[in-house]
């Protein structure tokens, strides 16, 4: 598959994810719980320490870590 093929949002998230651009995973960043949950599309909130997040700003932060 390539850019061109993709025809919605999810298939290319999907997309990204397989070619390893985005990670995401179901940890706080903040404080490592993996107590989250899905507060509204696309973000999510610790239950330990009550902080929200994007699904794509870890991955995001790790690019601008690299460019450091």
């Amino acid at each position: 598959m390539n850019i061109e093929e993709l025809k919605n949002d999810i298939e290319a998230e999907n997309f990204l994810i397989d070619i390893g651009v985005l990670e995401i995973n179901r940890v706080c960043p903040y404080c490592g719980s993996t107590e989250v949950y899905s507060i509204r599309r696309n973000h999510f909130k610790c239950k330990n320490c009550r902080r929200e997040w994007s699904k794509y700003m870890v991955q995001f932060l790790k690019i601008l870590e690299l460019n450091l």
